[in-house]
C-alpha cells in the first residue's frame, strides 16, 4: 500500500535505497499490513515508523495490480495529509516534495506509474 501525502499542495516522494530492488528509483511511501490491521491503520503505522510523521484525512484513491518478474503486488493508494516534513528515513535514502509535473520527471517504480497517471487526470 502507498500514500499520496499532501503538504502545501505537493506530494511526498521517497527514493528507494541502494540495498533494495529498483534502488535509486522514486516511489510513493507506504508499507504492508501486519496481522489484523486495516489499510488505514497499517499506513499510519508504517509512515510513522519509516518517516517519523503523522498522516491524517486518509481516503482511498485507487489501486494497481502490478506484475513484476518474480511476484505480483496489489498497490492500494490513499490520499492523505500531513503537517510536517519527514523526521527520519528508515527505508529510503531521501525524500522530495513534488507537484505533478515534477513527479513526471522522476524515475518512478513501475507499480507507481499508473497511480501517477490517474493523479495527472484527476488533479490537473
Amino acid at each position: 500500500m502507498g500514500v499520496l501525502i499532501n503538504h502545501d499542495n505537493k506530494l511526498l516522494l521517497a527514493q528507494r535505497p541502494a540495498k533494495k530492488t529498483w534502488s535509486g528509483w522514486w516511489e510513493f511511501p507506504g508499507g504492508k499490513i501486519e496481522g489484523s490491521e486495516s489499510d488505514i491503520e497499517a499506513l499510519k503505522r508504517e509512515i510513522k515508523e519509516e518517516l517519523g510523521i503523522k498522516i491524517f484525512n486518509l481516503s482511498y484513491f485507487t489501486e494497481n495490480l502490478h506484475k513484476y518478474e518474480k511476484y505480483t503486488i496489489c498497490l492500494k493508494a490513499y490520499l492523505c495529509e500531513t503537517n510536517s516534513d519527514p523526521k527520519k528515513l528508515i527505508d529510503h535514502d531521501s525524500y522530495k516534495w513534488c507537484n505533478i509535473l515534477e513527479i513526471k520527471e522522476k524515475e518512478l517504480a513501475p507499480a507507481d506509474i499508473p497511480i501517477l497517471k490517474k493523479l495527472s487526470i484527476e488533479f490537473k
